[in-house]
């Protein structure tokens, strides 16, 4: 064990000892003791970095971050504001590299052809981080090539209102949901007419998620429903009532059939794919849940409308017992609700409608990673 872990572990070790004597002091009190995890979290606060991305329009003051993805190759990040651009953002530092979908002044007779012309609302780099995928409610579907200059290598105008869109992983088939029934699988030289497009009992979808075979294909509904499909036979398995309002997002996790799944019901899901069982049920919040970022096998971050990001450890059992999953930690920093997570690399980012960018440290929390990460003033 190297001299960082050793702090690490020792600082950790120091916090968590303290908190369970003040939490011993307030049984003698007679008083009712917070779990050791909250006292923790007074104590320790995650490191984070924050920006404000800067407005491509001289009459827009603040933009708000409306979706964000993580590139494979641990390098850059994606960030889409409600000004209808993406932005390609070092993944350390937030120093914005390029904006996608911005009109030079020379192109002014080109209209708004190179970008979106209304509310992005989903971002996905495929599994090698060579492509990035936008789409949101102009009903556009973008492929960019990250290896060519982030030129444009597809564009599907037809589609309806999108969601969500995902890489299959592979990269050769991309899912689209949005505000119909119908769940989009797009081939690489299909367009959105010549898709398969199997149908949900549901007109409002806001989420989808491959499995890392590619052999399930997850959609959550209003209603509260996971479906589970066969994107290979263009079918449906399944459908299990997992929320008791919209299902917002939702995640297989690594190497597994356990999805994990946020909604409106302020709650945590955690069912199995294989036998439709709903898992754990943990509610975190009064308010909703919007996002959903799966930071290892063991841990996911969900937020909201809370203002508020959670940070749970999942248990991997799978037992239908309907026990917890445990929500180890709050960090806090966002002053409005937190729309769009994404993660990787032990870090995890955040936007939300109080119109910063926000990288957190989390490898305190997961203890995944040999690094201290106490909280300092969040940098401009």
């Amino acid at each position: 064990m190297d001299r960082n872990q050793n702090r690490r572990e020792c600082l950790r070790g120091i916090v968590l000892g303290a908190c369970a004597l003040g939490a011993s002091r307030a049984v003698v009190q007679g008083k009712e003791p917070p779990s050791i995890a909250a006292l923790a979290n007074r104590m320790l606060q995650i490191e984070d970095r924050m920006v404000r991305l800067q407005p491509m329009d001289p009459t827009i003051e603040n933009v708000v971050v409306t979706a964000l993805a993580y590139d494979p190759r641990d390098q850059v990040l994606a960030a889409a504001g409600d000004d209808h651009l993406i932005r390609i953002v070092e993944a350390h530092s937030l120093r914005t590299v390029r904006v996608l979908g911005e009109i030079a002044p020379s192109d002014t007779s080109r209209g708004t052809e190179t970008g979106h012309r209304d509310l992005i609302r989903t971002l996905a780099f495929d599994t090698t981080g060579g492509r990035l995928v936008s789409a949101g409610n102009d009903g556009q579907l973008i492929l960019w090539n990250r290896d060519r200059n982030y030129e444009v290598i597809q564009r599907i105008e037809s589609a309806p209102a999108l969601a969500r869109v995902r890489f299959s992983p592979d990269g050769q088939e991309l899912a689209a949901v949005g505000y119909d029934p119908k769940v989009y699988l797009i081939s690489r030289k299909q367009t959105v007419e010549s898709a398969s497009a199997p149908e949900c009992d549901c007109t409002d979808l806001r989420c989808c998620a491959y499995d890392t075979t590619g052999a399930r294909l997850v959609v959550g509904d209003r209603n509260g429903y996971l479906h589970l499909f066969d994107p290979r036979k263009r079918e449906q398995l399944s459908a299990i009532a997992a929320h008791r309002a919209r299902v917002r997002d939702a995640a297989f996790l690594p190497s597994s059939n356990m999805v994990v799944s946020v909604g409106d019901d302020g709650r945590l899901v955690r069912c199995d794919a294989a036998t439709g069982h709903v898992l754990a049920a943990t509610s975190l919040t009064t308010g909703r849940l919007f996002s959903l970022a799966v930071i290892d096998a063991n841990h996911v971050a969900a937020a909201g409308s809370d203002d508020r990001i959670h940070v749970c450890r999942i248990a991997r059992e799978a037992s239908t017992s309907l026990r917890r999953d445990i929500d180890i930690g709050h960090l806090r920093g966002h002053d409005g609700s937190v729309a769009t997570l994404a993660s990787g690399n032990g870090q995890l980012y955040s936007g939300g409608f109080d119109a910063t960018l926000r990288r957190w440290d989390v490898t305190l929390l997961t203890g995944t990673d040999p690094k201290i990460a106490l909280r300092g003033p969040a940098s401009p």
